[in-house]
Order: structure tokens, then sequence, then C-alpha cells
């Protein structure tokens, strides 16, 4: 990754916009999980943080 100070401003823009859409992403990701943790079955939970750990 380049300096900051180094960056074109339209380098920085695009760097703003790609972050912003990671955040977002993982965002929902934690909701759908707590959403899955919150109705589902605790054995689908407990297979989702093996994946996790695993991965």
């Amino acid at each position: 990754m380049a300096d900051l100070w180094e960056c074109t401003p339209r380098e920085l823009v695009g760097w703003m916009y790609f972050s912003e859409r990671v955040k977002k992403r993982r965002r929902a990701e934690f909701i759908a999980d707590g959403t899955m943790a919150a109705r589902g079955d605790h054995k689908d939970v407990n297979k989702l943080i093996d994946k996790l750990g695993r991965g």
C-alpha cells in the first residue's frame, strides 16, 4: 500500500470508496450472524464457529 501522503486525490477517493464497501459488508455479515445465532439451532451456530476457526 502506498503512503497516503503520496496518493493523488483520485486515489484517496478510491480508497475511501472501497473501505466503506468493506465496512458495510462486515456490518451486514455481523448482523446476519447475530440473527442466525438468535434464531437458529445451536448446532448450526457451532458449525459456523468451527468453520470460521479453521479458515
